[in-house]
């Protein structure tokens, strides 16, 4: 009976094995390792997610003078447009300098947004009698004007529609001005494409081939003669697609590189340390099997798992290593045991190792970090899978003459596992090694108080930082990240803006939203918090003053043949009248509809699209905030996207969101650590039950956090908002190794000969492990997990050191009897 029930639970995770690879994926948004709840977050999804400028590719090109610069950009342009199985548009240059005549339906629109007073004004200066006054007027004024951008204005629109108020910056910047800025640089060297895919991008994969043909299109280009005219030149790439194929490309380096290097100096520490091939192979095949099903049951849990989470896989392999080594040292040290009674008596030190080891990377969900979590996660299941694996099925291949016991063993019922013996294994020796080692006491202690002086004095003149940005998430030195900072050092943009999201269930709903956060934002220039804002209120229908309009419009939509010909007859050319025709036009489209009016055209929705978006239940808009630039108040600002989002307005940004997340995170420590705490108080109490021992495994734990903060500020290394999840990582894996090391030595009665060449060995291969584990992460591309990485190995390393060459000679100063009286 007990048989086949062993038989059904293998077949039970061999099911669940099987449906969790059919459910997994991999998700590669960063900001899905953040708080869904939190503001900041849902602003850059929103922007991420929703608006044109988020989802587009971004190529730049720098060459020699400007004159080529511009060329080869159109014909760039102009290629990548006929590859219309890949490419929804290319603009290479402002919308409206290739077709003037669409701004009329955009300033349709802008006009219908005006109050009804001035719209009213505009009708009676397009009264049939006042036209030839106005047109005589704009004849003038390109006579007498000496403005350049005025004169190239007032040809293509005679009956001066750009004049009023509120497009006096609009019209600026579509004449080249600001507009300009956005695809060249001031001397026209470095020039800027964008491209809209034609395919759907919302997979790494899709990302990865759909660049991979674009980078082919470009290459054909440059192949082609002239092959001179791109001597120089040099063609970049960034834009979502970019981040999102070099995130992914970079953690599948990642995971390879770390899982390859673990698994070598797993395989490299058992072959010096045991010189022997088939427990090494069948080691690596057990992890293997482990690795592999921790992603399918994690697959099975959590579905979409993210690619930063797959650094599990070399801190697993480090971790689950340790179960096999120690039972396997266990069996060479005592080789008149079976394989059940080595499991009987190794067993509980195993299960409750990995019991706190679990809890440590289950409590990363209290952490407020969905991508920690997630990591903590994978790897407390595979530690629970290894650990089972480990104790049941390693040894009985390894050792088949050993697999039976012997007579007078009594079967262990499976709570006993849990439970240390109480008889020591082996014959009982006599205390006269405790005695003759006592003697060797003063030199661990005399070390323990140098590395206690020592990280005093190096803590005393510096301490670790904290990291308040949000650096710590970012992919650092990719082409992606350097093309977006060369491009705004070369196009005079600001750097690093606040996007803010403003909501609503409707036009007008918007509208109130973006007058309320428009008063908030006066007030923050006004005390210096911002420096400036940019939000499209002008550009945003007014759906009151529209509905006053429309008759208007309606009426000056059939007057399009009049105005044509009186132009025409004050000697304008039939270009000078496209703008004219098209905002008729509108006019009449507009005053014959009851919704509210929209431009459609495709230089209206290139631009529309960069700052609108809309959701089967909202409409968002997009406006920009700079920061000021002599002093950035992070507190202040958090404060004012509190305030901002009473308005329906979500104020983020990479940097703002450093600062909210790394708040989060501290105020989520607490309920981190202290579940942690008292995990390892109660993992220490179940496994030894004696106070001595439970205060020698605190104090291990305690030295090595200190030998760790010294260390991090010899280093110069900096707490961040990731790193600091290594604090319950470390109380958690850290404490296996006193439970090992203390069990032993009660085991074998204090003979720390004996204790070393088992235990003390198993346990440097094993801490050899774990500190390969997470230090392979310090290679990551993510610089976060890279210092998580880092302090973890330093942490763990120490606390290894410690319990092997330290706690056994306190353990046997706190712990041996008082000679007796002769």
């Amino acid at each position: 009976m007990s048989s086949l029930l062993k038989r059904w639970w293998w077949v039970i995770l061999l099911a669940a094995v099987i449906l969790g690879l059919a459910r997994l994926r991999f998700d590669v948004d960063v900001l899905n390792l953040l708080p869904r709840d939190e503001p900041t977050v849902q602003g850059l999804k929103l922007y991420e997610q929703r608006f044109a400028n988020a989802r587009e590719l971004v190529i730049t090109l720098r060459a020699p003078d400007s004159e080529r610069a511009e060329r080869l950009a159109a014909a760039l342009g102009n290629r990548l447009r006929e590859q219309t199985n890949l490419v929804a548009g290319v603009t290479w240059q402002p919308p409206w300098m290739e077709d003037p005549g669409q701004l009329g339906e955009l300033l349709a629109c802008l006009w219908l947004n005006q109050p009804p007073q001035d719209f009213a004004a505009l009708t009676n200066r397009l009264n049939p009698q006042a036209l030839k006054s106005a047109l005589d007027e704009t004849k003038e004024a390109l006579t007498i004007s000496l403005s350049p951008m005025d004169l190239a204005r007032r040809s293509f629109d005679p009956y001066n529609f750009l004049d009023f108020p509120a497009l006096t910056n609009i019209a600026g910047s579509m004449s080249g001005g600001q507009g300009q800025q956005m695809f060249a640089s001031s001397n026209g060297t470095f020039r800027v494409v964008y491209v809209q895919s034609a395919v759907d991008l919302s997979g790494y994969r899709e990302c990865d081939k759909w660049l991979r043909a674009i980078r082919s299109v470009v290459a054909k280009l440059r192949s082609e003669p002239p092959k001179e005219d791109w001597d120089g030149v040099t063609i970049r790439y960034t834009g979502r697609p970019v981040f999102v194929q070099e995130i992914a490309a970079s953690m599948q380096r990642d995971i390879g590189s770390s899982v390859v290097g673990t698994s070598l100096i797993i395989a490299l520490l058992f072959w010096l340390t045991h010189r022997r091939l088939l427990p090494m192979f069948w080691l690596l095949t057990l992890l293997g099997l482990v690795l592999a099903a921790t992603l399918a049951l994690g697959g099975l849990v959590l579905g979409a798992i993210s690619v930063v989470s797959m650094g599990f896989a070399a801190i697993l392999l480090g971790l689950a290593v340790d179960y096999a080594v120690v039972h396997y040292q266990e069996a060479l040290a005592h080789p008149q045991l079976s394989v059940p009674e080595i499991r009987r008596a190794i067993a509980p030190s195993i299960l409750w190792a990995a019991l706190t080891t679990m809890s440590a990377f289950f409590v990363l969900n209290l952490g407020g970090l969905p991508g920690l979590a997630q990591l903590g996660t994978l790897v407390a299941i595979g530690v629970g899978l290894a650990a089972l694996v480990m104790v049941m099925i390693y040894l009985p291949p390894l050792f088949p003459n050993r697999r039976k016991p012997p007579p007078s063993h009594v079967p262990p019922s499976w709570w006993s596992y849990f439970v240390p013996p109480r008889e020591p294994l082996g014959p009982a020796g006599s205390t006269s090694g405790q005695a003759a080692t006592l003697s060797k006491v003063r030199a661990p202690l005399v070390i323990t108080l140098l590395l206690m002086v020592a990280a005093g004095l190096t803590l005393s003149v510096r301490r670790p930082g904290l990291d308040r940005t949000s650096e710590a998430l970012r992919p650092q030195h990719t082409e992606a990240e350097l093309t977006l900072s060369e491009m705004t050092t070369e196009m005079g943009m600001p750097p690093n803006p606040y996007w803010l999201i403003v909501s609503g269930q409707n036009e007008a709903d918007v509208y109130r939203h973006l007058l309320s956060a428009e008063a908030t934002l006066n007030v923050a220039v006004s005390n210096h918090l911002i420096d400036r804002y940019m939000l499209p209120t002008a550009l945003w229908p007014r759906t009151d003053y529209q509905l006053a309009n429309k008759p208007a419009a309606a009426v000056l939509g059939q007057q399009g043949a009049l105005l044509r010909q009186a132009a025409l007859q004050e000697g304008f050319n039939t270009n000078a009248v496209v703008l004219t025709d098209e905002l008729v036009k509108s006019w009449a489209r507009a005053g014959a509809s009851r919704e509210v009016f929209w431009p459609t055209n495709q230089l209206s929705q290139w631009l529309l699209k960069r700052f609108v978006a809309r959701t089967p239940t909202e409409w968002l808009v997009m406006g920009l905030i700079y920061p000021a630039t002599n002093h950035v108040d992070s507190a202040a600002l958090v404060q004012l996207g509190s305030q901002l989002s009473q308005e329906k307005a979500l104020l983020s940004g990479w940097e703002l969101l450093g600062v909210t997340t790394l708040k989060r995170v501290r105020s989520k420590l607490w309920q981190v650590v202290t579940p942690m705490v008292l995990l390892v108080f109660a993992s220490l109490w179940f496994a030894f039950r004696r106070a001595t021992e439970i205060l020698l495994g605190l104090v291990v734990l305690l030295l090595s956090g200190v030998i760790l903060l010294a260390v991090m500020a010899a280093a110069g290394w900096s707490w961040n908002l990731l790193n600091l999840m290594a604090l319950p990582l470390m109380l958690g894996t850290g404490v296996d190794y006193t439970i090992f090391m203390q069990l032993a030595l009660r085991r074998h009665r204090g003979d720390l000969q004996v204790v070393h060449k088992s235990i003390g060995r198993a346990l440097m291969l094993c801490g050899g492990t774990a500190v390969a584990g997470f230090g392979s992460l310090a290679w990551s591309s993510n610089p976060g997990m890279a210092s998580l990485g880092k302090i973890c190995a330093i942490g763990i390393g120490a606390n290894m050191l410690l319990s092997v060459f330290l706690l056994p000679s306190w353990w046997l100063l706190l712990t041996r009897k008082p000679a007796a009286a002769h």
